[in-house]
């Protein structure tokens, strides 16, 4: 979807009769920055169903490594689903099938001790901010 939006955009009769100015230029990176989240936010809830993860609950640091191994997985494989839950139900494979494997998976589980590092040290402040919840 973005890549054909772009392109709309960039072949417009708008343009070849009076250019962009700057405030289109915020307009169409607006327009891509909302189709790109509504994007990854399918994609991480279809990760999140296919984990078994509760959407509505905290998540262990084990679970959201977890989580974002695999949203890693399906962001890198694509549009291209079965691969990558059979890439997931094998992950001996990973390492061969996703150039950096090993560090991306890397990556994900800093990002996974991160984000239990801030809930630890301000329980509070990651509640209101959205990255905890009570229970």
């Amino acid at each position: 979807r973005v890549p054909a939006f772009v392109e709309s955009v960039l072949e417009s009769r708008h343009k070849a009769e009076s250019g962009f100015s700057l405030g289109d230029a915020a307009h169409v990176v607006a327009a891509l920055e909302q189709l790109i989240f509504d994007a990854e936010g399918a994609l991480l809830s279809r990760v999140y169903t296919e984990r078994r993860l509760p959407a509505e609950q905290s998540l262990s640091r084990t679970e959201v490594g977890v989580l974002l191994e695999a949203y890693v997985v399906h962001w890198m494989v694509g549009e291209d689903a079965f691969y990558a839950r059979m890439l997931l139900a094998n992950q001996s494979m990973l390492p061969d099938a996703l150039p950096h494997w090993h560090h991306l998976a890397a990556f994900a589980r800093g990002q996974a001790d991160a984000l239990e590092h801030r809930r630890r040290s301000a329980p509070v402040a990651s509640r209101a901010a959205g990255l905890a919840r009570a229970g």
